[in-house]
């Protein structure tokens, strides 16, 4: 039953004698220890010396009454554990002791039964806000031993943040974060375009826990952006369950960096060097990936493939170096022209691809001719026209991939053996020229 008022230390303030030895032998059996001074002087110096844990005064006394001194108390320490102990007839401090909002009042002669009821009570609240306390600070130090940004959530409040999350924020503490936002999760920035364009990989930015942990989930990299900067973040969150609240550690580390590395990488990757077009490479993925679409929907899907006339004269007569700049100027219109939803690549040499998806042949071949015409009204440098032919195929559901590009390659091939500077179809479809 004493568990917890044994570790406690007692200022004891009382100015009658009789009434001080009495109850100082029933503080030594309840308490660890105990300090005791005969007026409210005699105890202010004894608080500032010893700082306990609960304070017990008399109310009524000379030189500093017990009002004065839980002022006095408070005033250093707004949390400390104060009771008073008081008789019938001092109603006129029992009112102010009242308006205090101390945390007991004992009535004179004091009952020892009820006494050590209400102290066991109170010891007990203090040795588990300890303990809380503790905890805490075990959390907080492990939360500022790390080097990357971390934080304890609910989505909504923070229980702990570690110091680099506040210096993120630029600011002292938990309390100055709500100032600048209603919730935690408020802090994520909506990505309006794709980190990562050939691989579709966005922040996460759910408004809503449950939306949140669900894109954390199926998020290949874990890729937030925050309204504080515009780095980018991938972070590491773990589910922890608190009696009746479910909370997430989240920490942040900072890839920015990385990012803009990996977004090089990728460039080089799926783009020709001289060009900046797509590569061969990257579009069989987006060959591999619409002809598979096509099987499913059965949407239609068209391929051209687009050949410089006669390039050949252009590095024979002019030289490598102009004929490199006149596949850069010449790739660069084809870009800019065709259309957000056509995939363009360099197949190589002189050779272009354009994949036109949810596009019939009639249409495809519209595309195609304003794009031939556009480039034989370019105007490259002091150069000669320069001009295109281009093979033209709308896919069957009989065709395999490779089918289908031949059909293209095969229609480039006719263009090109009836003159030149035409698109070509096909020879199933009825316009063969």
């Amino acid at each position: 039953m004493n568990f917890y008022s044994k570790q406690m230390s007692v200022l004891y303030v009382e100015d009658e004698k009789e009434a001080r030895e009495a109850f100082e032998k029933t503080l030594k059996r309840y308490t660890q220890k105990q300090y005791i001074a005969t007026d409210g002087n005699e105890g202010l110096e004894l608080y500032k010396k010893h700082f306990p844990d609960i304070v017990i005064t008399d109310i009524k006394m000379p030189n500093k009454n017990g009002i004065e001194l839980a002022e006095e108390i408070l005033e250093i320490n707004p949390e400390q554990i104060i009771i008073f102990t008081t008789a019938h007839t001092e109603s006129k401090y029992t009112l102010k002791a009242l308006e205090m909002q101390v945390e007991a009042y004992l009535i004179k002669p004091i009952n020892k039964n009820k006494f050590k009821i209400k102290l066991n009570h109170i010891a007990k609240n203090i040795v588990n806000n300890r303990e809380n306390l503790k905890k805490q600070k075990i959390i907080q130090a492990m939360f500022d031993s790390k080097s990357n940004i971390s934080v304890l959530t609910n989505f909504k409040d923070i229980e702990f943040a570690s110091k680099s999350f506040l210096q993120l924020f630029n600011i002292k503490n938990i309390d100055e974060f709500f100032t600048k936002y209603k919730r935690f999760i408020d802090i994520f920035q909506d990505s309006k375009e794709d980190l990562y364009e050939e691989t579709q990989n966005r922040c996460i930015s759910a408004k809503n826990p449950e939306s949140f942990v669900k894109e954390y989930r199926n998020s290949k990299d874990a890729l937030v952006c925050l309204f504080e900067n515009d780095k980018i973040y991938k972070i590491d969150m773990q589910k922890i369950d608190v009696d009746y609240e479910v909370l997430h550690a989240i920490s942040f580390v900072d890839i920015t960096t990385l990012h803009k590395e990996r977004l090089a990488a990728l460039h080089d990757a799926f783009h020709d060097k001289l060009t900046s077009a797509y590569n061969r490479s990257m579009f069989d993925k987006f060959l591999d990936k619409e002809y598979r679409r096509y099987l499913r929907y059965g949407r239609p899907l068209c391929l051209a493939i687009f050949d410089i006339d006669l390039f050949k004269n252009v590095n024979d007569s002019y030289g490598h170096l102009i004929g490199d700049e006149v596949l850069k100027i010449l790739a660069g219109y084809f870009m800019e022209h065709i259309r957000e939803t056509d995939i363009f690549a360099r197949w190589g040499g002189e050779e272009f691809t354009l994949l036109m998806s949810e596009t019939d042949i009639d249409k495809a071949r519209i595309v195609c001719e304003k794009l031939r015409e556009g480039i034989e009204n370019l105007k490259v440098y002091s150069l000669p026209k320069f001009t295109v032919s281009a093979g033209l195929a709308q896919i069957d559901k009989e065709d395999t991939k490779e089918e289908f590009f031949k059909k293209a390659d095969d229609a480039l091939y006719r263009a090109k053996n009836s003159g030149r500077n035409k698109i070509a179809v096909y020879e199933k479809y009825k316009d063969r020229l």
